[in-house]
């Protein structure tokens, strides 16, 4: 994990996905179609969202199993 990128700004999108991600658990599990999904329910937001997280350092992306799964990195 490379860290949080000082300096960058994030969308309201972003902020919202985080917040969204927080509220369930903090850990989801990409689904097909990258699509999200964490405590049940479908994340209304867009891959291209997720990663702009993971390569700003405030989430991460990993391996278990042989699921992807996302977490939330920075409280």
């Amino acid at each position: 994990m490379a860290g949080v990128r000082t300096g960058v700004e994030i969308t309201d999108a972003q902020r919202d996905a985080l917040d969204w991600l927080r509220k369930h658990n903090g850990d989801g599990v990409f689904m097909r179609g990258n699509i999200v999904m964490a405590a049940g329910e479908v994340a209304p937001f867009q891959w291209k969202t997720w990663k702009a997280l993971i390569e700003n350092g405030r989430c991460e992306a990993y391996q278990m199993g042989k699921g992807r799964r996302i977490r939330v990195v920075v409280s």
